[in-house]
């Protein structure tokens, strides 16, 4: 919660919604006296991730409910997604699941969203199943599909999906 605070205080009060090249000179200077006056951990890259983490977590009480599940690593990893129903996925799943950091970095890395049939979905209907997700309440397979097969080098449609999921039902 500090850092999205300092972030919240620095977009607001100091830079007052401004960026560019006038923003990265105010971090700057502001990361050299915090750092002459408190040490280590302020330095210009890690204020500009608070300055991010708030700019994509604008609601408290959303950083309020993931902080005892995320580690601040968590966090950098997410604010770095650019679409938002991705970093909402990838945010859900790491909390439901318990992921570590490493794990969240390796399922951003194979693409986990984009190899889901949830990411083939409108977005109306990705928004319901993750709002699902984060309620605690059973979800589509497609969503939780812990070990996708990547084989986009086959040239099949998202049929082979359906097929797996029948095969796990059975083997069940």
């Amino acid at each position: 919660m500090l850092y999205w605070k300092i972030g919240q205080r620095i977009n607001q009060a100091v830079l007052k919604g401004e960026r560019a090249e006038y923003g990265k000179q105010v971090i700057a200077n502001l990361s050299a006296q915090l750092s002459n006056e408190l040490g280590k951990g302020w330095g210009k890259r890690n204020l500009q991730y608070m300055v991010q983490f708030y700019e994509t977590f604008p609601e408290q009480q959303i950083v309020h409910a993931l902080r005892a599940k995320f580690s601040w690593t968590h966090f950098k990893q997410i604010i770095h997604l650019k679409d938002p129903l991705q970093r909402e996925f990838y945010a859900q799943m790491c909390a439901v699941e318990g992921w570590s950091a490493r794990t969240l970095d390796d399922r951003i890395n194979s693409m986990l969203f984009e190899c889901t049939a949830l990411s083939k979905k409108p977005e109306e209907l990705i928004k319901i199943e993750l709002q699902k997700l984060a309620s605690q309440q059973p979800v589509s397979e497609a969503l939780l599909l812990k070990d996708p097969y990547v084989l986009d080098f086959l040239g099949l449609n998202d049929h082979y999906l359906d097929l797996l999921f029948y095969n796990r039902q059975l083997s069940v």
